[in-house]
C-alpha cells in the first residue's frame, strides 16, 4: 500500500501552522507500520538552502492551465526515511512569501494541484492513495475525477481529503476558476463547487474525495452543524458516512523534556525537580518576578480571535486581580499584539510578550510554565496542548474540537484529569477554570499528581497512524 501526501507545507521544510507538524510526522509513523509513504510540496524560496541543494532534479514537464503554460521541475530528496518530492516553479513559488493575496494564490495553487497530478508519471513512485490536505490541494480530487478519468495511471487512484481547519476555504473568483481549469458550468453550481458566488477549493475536496478526514473526533462532529460548519455543514452531513475524525499526535522523540537541548535543565516523569529550575530560568529570561510563588501561565499561539484571546482582553481586570503571571509567545492580529504589548509594558514583572516565533523559547515556555493556556473558541485539533502535557504543564482549555478530545478535566475529589476545561466560551467560565487551576496549584501534592498524569499521556502518532492505516485499507478494498 502506497500513499502520497500532498500539502502546502511540512516541517522542517516550511512551517506556518499545524499542518506542517502533521505532514512532518505522520508519514514517518505510517512507514513504521508498513505503509509506503511519500510527500509532495511546492518548492518555495523560503525552504532552507540545505534542503534546496539536496533536492535533485528527476524530471521536467510543462503544466497546461488553459492558455497558460508553465514549466515545472520535479525534485526529490530523502529526509528521515521519507521521499519528499518538490514541484519547483520559479514563476509561482519563488516569492518573498509562502501565501500571498487571494488573486495570486488562486493561480499559484491551481498550478500546484494540476502539477501534482501531472507529476505522477514522472515520480517512480506509484501511489494507491493521494492524501490531500486543506484547500490548497482541494481541486486534486475533482480534477482526478473529471479531467483524468480514463487514463490507466490515474483511474485506480483513491483520494483522502483532510480538513485541518474548515475556516480557511480557498474561495476564489468563479470565472477565474472556470477559465483556468476549463470547467463545464455544471460544476460551478450550488451542487458543485459554488460557494456564495465564488468557487471553493475546500468544497471541491469535500465533494470529490473518496473519504474526508478531520484532525479530531469531536471536530468531525462539530462541523456537521452550522455553529462550526462554516457554511458547509449541509454538504458534510451528506458525507457523514465517509467522514472520520482522527486525533493528531506529536513526535515524542522530538518533544522530550529529558533530552530537549533548548531547556535550561532536563527532567522526566520520574524526576521532575528540574521543572522548577526551568520555570525560574524562564522568568529571568523574560524579565518576570522570580521571587514569588505565583503560578505562571504559558501561551504559544497564533494571535487570532479564533484562539480565544478576546476572553482575556475582556477579562483584563479579573486577570489583574489574580496572582497569575503570563508568558506569551506569538504573532498575529495587530489588536491582540497591541494588547499584550500594553499589558507587558504596564506590568513587566507579571506579564511578558515575545512578538516573534522562536522554537527554543516556545520549548522553554512549555517546560517552564505551571499551566498552558488555550482558550480557543474553535480548535480542530491543537498540537500545543499535547506538547504541554508531554512537558508536564497541565493545559487550561475551552471544551472544543481536539481540546475536548485530549484534555481530561481535573476532578479534585477523585484525583483524575490532566488539565482544566471550561464549557461555555465566556469570560466567567474561563476565569472559573483559572480559579480551579490556582486552587490546585496551591495544593502541592494535588498539583504534583496532576503534572504526573499529564506527562503520562501518550499522544504520539502510534494510535493515530494505525487509524489512518485502517482508513487506507478500507478505501483500497472498496470497488470503483
Amino acid at each position: 500500500m502506497k500513499v502520497l501526501f500532498i500539502a502546502s507545507e511540512a516541517s522542517p521544510f516550511v512551517k506556518l501552522g499545524g499542518l506542517a507538524d502533521v505532514m512532518g510526522t505522520l508519514p514517518k509513523a505510517l512507514i513504521k507500520r508498513g505503509v509506503e509513504c511519500a510527500l509532495m510540496l511546492p518548492m518555495y524560496s523560503q525552504i532552507p538552502e540545505e534542503y534546496r541543494n539536496k533536492a535533485k532534479e528527476i524530471s521536467r514537464f510543462t503544466v497546461k492551465l488553459n492558455w497558460r503554460r508553465q514549466d515545472c521541475v520535479l525534485r526529490k530528496l530523502r529526509h528521515n526515511g521519507v521521499d519528499v518530492y518538490f514541484l519547483d516553479s520559479q514563476f509561482y513559488f519563488f516569492r518573498p512569501y509562502v501565501y500571498g493575496n487571494a488573486y495570486e494564490d488562486a493561480e499559484r495553487f491551481s498550478f500546484f494541484c494540476k502539477a501534482a497530478l501531472d507529476a505522477l508519471p514522472h515520480m517512480g513512485f506509484v501511489p494507491d492513495i493521494l492524501h490531500c490536505n486543506d484547500w490548497h490541494t482541494g481541486m486534486i480530487p475533482m480534477l482526478l475525477r473529471i479531467k483524468y478519468a480514463g487514463a490507466p495511471e490515474y483511474d485506480r487512484l483513491k483520494t483522502v481529503f483532510s480538513i485541518h481547519n474548515l475556516r480557511y476555504q480557498g474561495v476564489f473568483d468563479m470565472d477565474f476558476v472556470r477559465d483556468i481549469f476549463e470547467l463545464d458550468p455544471k460544476y460551478l453550481t450550488y451542487e458543485g463547487i459554488e460557494y456564495y458566488g465564488g468557487a471553493s477549493f475546500m468544497k471541491a475536496g469535500i465533494i470529490y474525495s473518496d473519504f474526508v478526514s478531520t484532525v479530531s473526533p469531536t471536530y468531525a462532529k462539530e462541523i456537521l452543524y452550522p455553529e462550526k460548519g462554516e457554511g458547509l455543514d449541509g454538504l458534510l452531513q451528506c458525507r457523514r458516512n465517509t467522514l472520520v475524525g482522527i486525533l493528531n499526535g506529536i513526535d515524542r522523540r522530538d518533544f522530550n523534556p529529558s533530552t530537549d537541548r533548548a531547556l535550561t535543565a532536563n527532567y522526566d516523569i520520574r524526576s521532575r525537580a528540574n521543572k522548577a529550575v526551568c520555570k525560574s530560568a524562564l522568568r529571568r529570561e523574560l524579565g518576570l518576578d522570580d521571587d514569588t510563588d505565583a503560578p505562571l501561565l504559558g501561551v504559544v499561539s497564533r494571535l487570532t480571535y479564533q484562539k480565544g484571546f478576546s476572553l482575556l482582553m475582556q477579562g483584563t481586570n479579573q486577570l489583574l486581580d489574580t496572582d497569575f503571571q503570563l508568558a506569551v509567545l506569538g504573532t498575529g492580529d495587530s489588536a491582540i499584539e497591541d494588547y499584550f504589548h500594553r499589558l507587558s509594558n504596564e506590568h513587566p514583572t507579571r506579564f511578558a510578550f515575545v512578538d516573534k516565533y522562536s522554537d527554543p523559547i516556545a520549548r522553554r515556555i512549555y517546560a517552564g510554565a505551571d499551566f498552558f493556556l488555550m482558550p480557543s473558541e474553535s480548535e480542530p485539533c491543537g498540537i500545543s496542548q499535547l506538547i504541554a502535557m508531554r512537558y508536564g504543564t497541565p493545559p487550561i482549555v475551552h471544551e472544543t474540537g481536539g481540546l475536548y478530545d485530549s484534555v481530561a478535566p481535573y476532578n479534585k475529589f477523585t484525583s483524575e484529569g490532566t488539565g482544566f476545561t471550561f464549557t461555555n466560551f465566556t469570560v466567567s467560565d474561563l476565569f472559573g477554570a483559572l480559579e480551579r487551576a490556582d486552587e490546585c496549584y496551591r495544593d502541592k501534592k494535588a498539583y504534583s499528581k496532576l503534572v504526573r498524569r499529564a506527562m503520562a499521556e501518550k499522544f504520539g502518532w502510534e494510535a493515530s497512524a494505525q487509524e489512518y492505516k485502517k482508513l487506507y485499507e478500507t478505501l483500497i478494498s472498496l470497488t470503483v
